[in-house]
């Protein structure tokens, strides 16, 4: 289907009736999935790895764009995901 089609999915960690990370966890075969995380929240992130995030993106940096697009580049340019908490998680 069309979810096979996409170089990545950006999907936040609140969805309407469903957390992401439990809709990420339904998926099976699927294209790399950045997950929207409150970097504050260990909660947020460790769900998001849980449930099989391949890159976590902080709410945060939706205010600024110079490091939003830093950010998708490095994922894109990383497409097979990565260990550990982006440097900008912790920022």
């Amino acid at each position: 289907g069309l979810l096979l089609k996409a170089t990545l999915v950006l999907l936040d960690v609140n969805l309407g009736g469903v957390t992401g990370p439990n809709w990420l966890a339904t998926l099976g075969e699927r294209p790399p999935v950045a997950l929207f995380v409150q970097s504050s929240l260990a909660e947020d992130i460790a769900d998001g790895w849980n449930a099989g995030a391949d890159f976590l993106f902080p709410k945060e940096l939706v205010a600024d764009p110079e490091r939003w697009r830093s950010r998708l580049t490095e994922i894109l340019t990383h497409p097979d995901g990565q260990q550990g908490v982006p440097s900008c998680i912790n920022d």
